[in-house]
């Protein structure tokens, strides 16, 4: 048997008199009559070929299989239209289009707050409310299923995507020897297996480029200082007391005083992925997302430059 096409408000008045309990409620609460609701039920019945309501009992109405069934696809196009006409008055510049962002404390400084200064100074500004994450990926999950955040960046690989997740590539960060500045500048990583390192515990995520250089080397690295951020291994490599291994955007636009940054050695690359809840992909988040992977490029640039 063949089908009509679909006609959204009848779709939507369905929805109302499950969501009401009956017609009577679904007209006041869609501003038409009873027997208005009674024709768009009787026409989308008619355009379906199936019962969609039963009409046997009385008082509360009841759906059928195929009226309950056809409700769960109209609550789908009714979140759709809700976000198109959020997305139609951010672009008419109608409400604030503010964009909560969760970043690991590493990409914050490199990713999301040039992106916060770009898109302020953009035609059509959107503030990016950044907040620190600390890697715990079920919690941003939650957290993007649940509205309060909006986009995460994530190190992409350390998990598998799940359901109602939807990921951007924004880019890759390869890993670097970095060396004090007043260090004499070796051509090859074979040089700096004896001197003293900032080693990174089994499980935290600086382990994983340092077990690849040793594997690479053929050698054991000579572990003086031990830590899990970023931060403190650049500290101690400033202090001229180690080297390291970090991700290119530690290093801001990959400089950082007292520091010489090497492009040698077998390391590899972290993937930086922005992730978002599918069904909320508003012009303001994929906005912000071009932002991210704009100053990606241009760090990118910079450090190669």
């Amino acid at each position: 048997m063949g089908f009509m096409e679909l006609d959204v408000r009848r779709l939507m008045t369905l929805r109302a008199v499950r969501d009401c309990g009956g017609v009577l409620a679904a007209s006041a609460a869609l501003h038409i009559s009873p027997s208005a609701v009674s024709q768009q039920l009787a026409k989308l019945e008619r355009e379906t070929g199936l019962r969609l309501v039963d009409r046997s009992t009385s008082g509360r109405a009841r759906l059928t299989v195929a009226g309950t069934r056809l409700c769960e696809r109209a609550d789908a196009i009714a979140a759709e239209l809700r976000d198109a006409r959020e997305d139609l008055r951010e672009l008419a510049g109608e409400r604030q289009r503010t964009v909560t962002v969760g970043a690991f404390p590493s990409v914050v400084d490199a990713l999301a707050v040039p992106a916060a200064r770009l898109l302020r100074e953009s035609e059509h500004p959107v503030h990016l409310r950044v907040t620190e994450s600390r890697g715990d990926l079920a919690a941003t999950h939650a957290a993007l299923l649940a509205g309060t955040l909006d986009l995460a960046l994530v190190k992409h690989g350390d998990d598998t995507l799940p359901d109602g997740i939807a990921e951007t590539l924004v880019c890759d960060d390869p890993y670097r020897i970095v060396i004090p500045a007043d260090w004499p500048r070796p051509a090859t990583a074979a040089e700096l297996m004896d001197v003293p390192w900032v080693g990174h515990p089994e499980g935290s995520p600086g382990r994983e480029p340092l077990a690849r250089l040793e594997a690479a080397e053929g050698a054991t690295l000579r572990v003086e200082h031990e830590c899990t951020e970023y931060t403190v291994a650049l500290a101690l490599v400033r202090a001229g007391l180690a080297a390291a291994v970090l991700p290119a955007l530690a290093l801001p636009h990959g400089r950082e005083e007292g520091v010489a940054m090497l492009e040698i050695g077998h390391l590899g690359h972290r993937r930086i992925a922005a992730r978002t809840a599918a069904g909320r992909i508003s012009a303001a988040v994929a906005t912000a997302t071009d932002a991210l992977r704009r100053v990606a490029g241009e760090a990118r640039a910079t450090a190669s430059g």
